[in-house]
């Protein structure tokens, strides 16, 4: 059994990714991304490889740490692992030869995120500014915006949807042409063939 969904995105991730990034509600966005991680990545990756993604998301590197080895941070928005003692302030880039890369962070970076973002942003567009009330099923209205028609929204979200899939897509043959090896542990999936984009991948 997998670890429970966790917020693996924050607003600031959307940040040249989407448009519309520079009034996105971080709050609102909280739920939208557990609802993305708990419904649709959870059931498409296996267990073991969403709980080693929750592990490299959790990465940090801290400067005034003695770092042993095996133990692994994040460094300048890559992963690493410490293979010798270090002193307080030796990082990947002062001294390369106490750290290796770990794959599994690009495999995060790259893929996953990127997967989650589109995914995160598509439901945002769809359901973003909708209120259930006493008075029903509402939208918020600004004074000094107009609302997007409800065509426009579909169509945003459509884009955003095929870019997830795509996404997804090049996770899938990342994996696949690596043998679902990453960092020499096996993540092969019972079912390889449970994802089916749910709409044609073409040049956007």
């Amino acid at each position: 059994m997998s670890a429970p969904a966790i917020q693996l995105i924050t607003a600031y991730d959307f940040i040249g990714k989407v448009i519309f990034t520079e009034n996105l509600p971080a709050n609102d966005l909280k739920g939208f991304v557990l609802s993305v991680v708990k419904d649709d990545l959870q059931p498409k990756i296996e267990s073991s490889l969403y709980d080693r993604i929750t592990e490299v998301y959790n990465l940090t590197y801290n400067s005034a740490t003695i770092y042993t080895a095996g133990q692994e941070i994040a460094y300048l928005d890559r992963g690493y692992v410490c293979v010798s003692t270090t002193t307080a302030g030796q990082n990947p880039v002062t001294h390369p030869s106490k750290w290796t890369e770990i794959e599994i962070y690009s495999v995060w970076r790259d893929y996953i995120k990127e997967y989650l973002i589109h995914r995160t942003f598509a439901k945002w567009l769809t359901w973003g500014g909708v209120k259930v009330t006493n008075a029903g099923v509402v939208t918020h209205q600004d004074t000094t915006y107009s609302q997007l028609s409800d065509e426009r929204r579909g169509r945003l979200s459509s884009i955003a949807d095929k870019n997830a899939d795509l996404a997804f897509t090049k996770f899938l043959k990342y994996m696949h042409d690596n043998r679902y090896i990453v960092d020499s542990i096996d993540y092969t999936p019972i079912n390889i063939t449970k994802f089916k984009p749910k709409t044609r991948i073409s040049a956007i």
